[in-house]
């Protein structure tokens, strides 16, 4: 197995006469619908390296196994740490992944994308960073007005709105539409399986951790936009997930989406979902009911990934040969003990296709390892910052 990194300017300028081939280490983090990050660690004895990566490089760092190679990550250097340990000195360089790249291009003000396809309003977008391609044909329609935004901003929340994800794909392509295709990778438990060693589309779990979130669970959800936007112009039209309802309270009117599966299962919990991008163009009727129908996409597609808890596979595994990414789906088997933290199990008989959530995958002395976090939903675990919904405290209950 062989690894090296080529160092780039900021413009795509290979720099230095060859390759790095004094890592040490490499790992990387792909994460759904999210930039994500890596680090490599090369040895200190190596000056060429030192001077090549500074900060805003641009590293490519290449994987060769039984003569195939493939490109393992592509960052930017924002972080240099210099270390001294018993085993010598190395320094080590990380950063965001080159999607940050999108974070750092800006539409600036006033852009204003009314009952457009998501594939007019990201073509419109990466417009202003030529050196991207996005590859989208997702003609869901939304209504979205941006002012000091970059263009990731654009990317994310017309993901959000319209349901759909995007990922890091080769290169400078970015891949935006409902995901789930096939990885091709089937995983199963390592004991019994030795002969799988030479089938490169199956991998053995080494070990597996399993947990569950059911902390941001909402199954009644009233969604907002800006200029208090509702879904009150659609309230009683047929729609295709779940039907727009109505509350009177004494505040005035409540527009609101639920799931009764869930009520029943879970109990009703209620939240408030705020998008502050989606703003109607102007007061004419089309227009707010072009506004209200965004709201409407963006709230169904939210409350179908949150009305169920879900769960979570943690994967690491042996016999990796291929590039695994976020938004794919894998094939998992699993029957036995799961780890819940360090010294905790769960029995676990688990058999199907799951969501590709985030890879971690790190190359080091003992040779390469991959983790996966799979589940049963497609997105990322949220923490608070990330949870959208705030509990509608005005509400006792909705009926």
């Amino acid at each position: 197995m062989r690894i090296w990194a080529d160092v780039y300017d900021a413009i795509g300028n290979r720099l230095g006469d060859g390759p790095i081939v004094n890592v040490r280490s490499a790992s990387v983090n792909r994460i759904l619908d999210s930039i994500g990050d890596f680090a490599v660690e090369i040895s200190g004895a190596d000056g060429r390296a030192l001077s090549l990566l500074q900060p805003e490089r641009r590293v490519i760092v290449m994987i060769e196994e039984d003569g195939q190679p493939r490109e393992m990550l592509r960052g930017i250097v924002r972080n240099l740490v210099w270390n001294e340990t018993e085993g010598g000195k190395t320094f080590t360089v990380s950063g965001p992944d080159i999607l940050n790249e999108l974070a750092r291009a800006n539409l600036f003000y006033n852009a204003v994308y009314n009952n457009q396809a998501a594939q007019t309003i990201l073509n419109s977008a990466f417009a202003h960073t030529p050196a991207w391609e996005i590859v989208c044909d997702d003609s869901t329609l939304t209504t979205l007005t941006f002012n000091g935004a970059s263009v990731f901003t654009v990317l994310r929340e017309v993901a959000k709105t319209t349901g759909r994800h995007f990922r890091l794909d080769e290169g400078r392509r970015v891949l935006f539409d409902e995901m789930g295709d096939d990885s091709g990778l089937k995983i199963y438990q390592s004991s019994g399986r030795g002969s799988f060693y030479e089938n490169p589309d199956i991998a053995l779990i080494s070990r597996l951790e399993y947990r569950i979130n059911s902390e941001n669970i909402a199954n009644v959800v009233s969604p907002s936009g800006a200029n208090y936007l509702s879904m009150g112009l659609i309230y009683g039209v047929p729609q295709a997930s779940y039907a727009v309802q109505q509350l009177i309270n004494e505040f005035g009117a409540v527009y609101y989406l639920a799931d009764y599966q869930s009520i029943d299962e879970y109990g009703e919990i209620q939240a408030v979902l705020s998008y502050t991008n989606i703003e109607a163009a102007s007061l004419l009727i089309p227009d707010q009911t072009a506004g209200a129908n965004a709201l409407y996409k963006a709230a169904s597609a939210w409350l179908e990934r949150n009305s169920q808890p879900q769960h979570f596979y943690g994967c690491t595994l042996k016999n990796i040969h291929q590039t695994i990414r976020p938004g794919q789906k894998c094939f998992l088997q699993y029957k036995g003990d799961a780890w819940q933290g360090d010294s905790q199990t769960w029995p676990v008989d688990v058999l199907g296709d799951f969501w590709v959530i985030r890879v971690a995958e790190q190359f080091n002395q003992s040779g390469l390892s991959v983790n996966l976090e799979l589940s049963d939903i497609d997105q990322v675990e949220q923490n608070d910052d990330e949870f959208m919904a705030s509990f509608m405290e005005e509400v006792n209950r909705l009926e």
